[in-house]
């Protein structure tokens, strides 16, 4: 029986659609979902340009900016689940947004938050979608030691993806934006 459940995102389409099934299997076991996000590092050769390059803080600001930013659209997105959605209102939802690369971040999450069972969205593209599963998701089922889910996205789903949900939301803060 699943106690804690992760599941990973890229704010994709795909990822809201693993998103609900995630929610679905918390609220069958009544275990606690983490969501991470995970902001992946700069290339070695796109640092080295960097470097040695006066900063004054702005890649950190921008950094702290963008973390802030990608967790408002989680929070956003789990407050209107909660509120569609009737399993996940007494759901206990922690959001993490992490720095590095993709599955070694969820791997170690994973085991940090001792999850049962990590879910994640497939992410196969092109004329090979039915061959490959994604490279971040096959990273992690190749390195994981605990169940891996990983939700293919229907071609005829409708989901309301994270972002949106979040374009939708400033839309009503600050108007429509003109084109």
């Amino acid at each position: 029986m699943a106690r804690n459940i992760l599941v990973a995102t890229d704010l994709s389409d795909n990822s809201a659609f693993a998103f609900h099934y995630a929610v679905d299997m918390a609220a069958i076991h009544n275990a606690s979902l983490v969501v991470l996000y995970v902001m992946e590092e700069l290339p070695q050769s796109v640092r080295a340009l960097f470097h040695g390059l006066p900063d004054s803080g702005h890649m950190a600001t921008l950094k702290e900016d963008n973390v802030r930013r990608i967790k408002e659209r989680l929070h956003l997105y789990c407050d209107q689940e909660r509120e569609e959605n009737p399993s996940c209102r007494m759901l206990d939802i922690a959001i993490e947004v992490r720095d590095g690369y993709p599955a070694d971040e969820i791997l170690k999450t994973a085991d940090r938050v001792r999850c049962d069972l990590v879910v994640m969205a497939a992410h196969a593209k092109g004329f090979l979608k039915h061959t490959f599963i994604g490279s971040t998701a096959e990273k992690v089922l190749k390195r994981s030691w605990i169940p891996l889910l990983i939700v293919p996205f229907p071609e005829n789903a409708k989901v309301r993806s994270i972002e949106a949900s979040y374009r939708d939301q400033n839309e009503i803060i600050s108007g429509p934006r003109s084109v």
